[in-house]
């Protein structure tokens, strides 16, 4: 089938992807202390390391898949080994007895989420220009924000009712299905050949102006079969079709790291979900303090998703727009959006600290996530830009480990700083907590951002 063969199928994917991968990270979390406390008689202390186990195994999978699909340009069999190890991880869940099973088996999930997380976001930006990477990067990104509110709700709903096979067979389903739509799917070179056959074989202009269903076809109306065909190709061809260059020895992650584009990037990664991570943790705990039920505080936190949503998608779409464009360049433009959305997601963050009424603070919690969603879009989208600029077209090169970069650095703020953030709440107060938490990310965001958009070339 021709759909299955197109850009649009590879971005349904890794939105699937990652939705259900973020979900299935959640779902066994509200179980938590009836699985570890109640049934196997875990201290409360272990609960910290049932998150940090997942991180761990994030830290396996994200750089060696990375490594493998890279060197073997193959995006298809990695992610099926990924979905593969999920679901067994997640039987595990279902079946463990002892809290060794139980830990061993949240860490194969990590490592199964590590390979589809770097994988998946390698498979979209093989096949997208920089020119127009921002759009389907939103709409992967929403998926993730769905997947990081839903997975809880859901899973408190099936444990409630089902126990602890619930969520373990709930898990595996989701991974399965998922990794039949993997199977389905082409992988990136394939797609990309059939791209190019497309564009050997264009349509002509009356057919284009019956049907103009692409960027492509619009390009060819307004340009004319006489117009430069470099230029025309350059909007509508990913990196990997306008270049014949191939580069044989795979950038490395030191070589990545040292970029100030990517570099600042993961740092920026660490600081923006640190900060949504920690909120999530130590607002609940306000809201609980507050009177608020278990059900109904996870039911505010809608009000975050919904907004991180929305700003993702409308930064998708501002940013491929000419005005921002010919204003700020085709790549400083990403920068500017990053500085405006997590400072003032910063200072909203204070805010939040500040608000005595529940209702108030699930307005704010709201606010963050609108520029929280539009600040960070554009960070998966300039990683993607800036590997495409260094691998010089060549698609396999290193597209997957830069995301797995982006994977780790977003496991160790889930890791790290949500643990700090609830020490530092238990010996203050909210505004304290949300106080730091908001000046770490204006701050760094001001810093790195300006010197990116000052002192880098365009």
């Amino acid at each position: 089938m021709k759909i299955l063969h197109s850009r649009e199928a590879v971005v349904f994917l890794v939105f699937c992807s990652l939705l259900i991968d973020v979900a299935i990270y959640g779902i066994v979390i509200p179980a938590l202390p009836k699985l570890l406390q109640d049934k196997f008689g875990s201290p409360v202390s272990l609960n910290g390391l049932f998150v940090a186990i997942f991180g761990f195994g994030v830290l396996i999978g994200a750089p060696s898949s990375s490594y493998v699909s890279d060197k073997y340009s193959n995006r298809r069999l990695p992610m099926i080994i990924g979905f593969i190890i999920f679901a067994g991880g997640s039987l595990g869940i279902a079946f463990a007895n002892s809290l060794v099973v139980l830990y061993i088996s949240r860490g194969l999930q990590g490592v199964g989420s590590g390979v589809t997380w770097a994988v998946g976001l390698a498979a979209v930006i093989d096949i997208y220009p920089a020119e127009i990477l921002d759009t389907p990067m939103s709409i992967v990104y929403t998926g993730l924000t769905i997947g990081a509110t839903g997975g809880p709700i859901v899973g408190g709903v099936v444990f409630k009712n089902y126990g602890q096979h619930g969520i373990g067979y709930l898990m595996f389903g989701a991974a399965i299905l998922i990794l039949i739509i993997r199977i389905v799917i082409p992988d990136s070179d394939q797609i990309i050949a059939s791209l190019a056959q497309e564009q050997n074989n264009p349509k002509t202009p009356i057919d284009l102006e019956a049907n103009p269903s692409s960027d492509e076809q619009k390009i060819y109306i307004i340009a004319g079969p006489s117009a430069d065909s470099k230029s025309t190709k350059d909007l509508t061809e990913p990196s990997s079709l306008q270049s014949t260059e191939k580069i044989d020895k795979q950038i490395t992650y030191w070589g990545m790291i040292k970029q100030a584009r990517i570099g600042l990037m993961s740092l920026i990664v660490v600081f923006a979900y640190g900060l949504v991570g920690s909120v999530e943790v130590v607002v609940p705990i306000s809201f609980s303090e507050k009177g608020l039920d278990s059900d109904k505080i996870g039911y505010s936190f809608i009000a975050l998703t919904i907004g991180s949503a929305i700003g993702g998608l409308l930064m998708g779409k501002v940013l491929e727009s000419k005005y921002m464009t010919n204003k700020f360049g085709p790549y400083k433009k990403r920068f500017v959006v990053i500085l405006i959305g997590n400072t003032v997601a910063g200072i909203l963050t204070l805010f939040l600290g500040l608000s005595k009424p529940i209702p108030l603070s699930i307005v704010f919690l709201g606010l963050i996530g609108l520029f929280f969603g539009a600040g960070n879009v554009p960070v998966m989208s300039a990683l993607g830009a800036h590997i495409q600029t260094m691998s010089k077209g060549s698609a396999s090169n290193s597209n997957s480990k830069v995301y797995s970069l982006y994977n780790i650095a977003y496991s160790l703020a889930a890791m790290v700083m949500p643990t700090v953030s609830s020490v530092i709440y238990k010996a203050t107060n909210l505004f304290i907590s949300c106080l730091i938490l908001g000046l770490l990310l204006i701050g760094f965001t001001i810093v790195s951002m300006l010197y990116l958009i000052f002192y880098t070339d365009d």
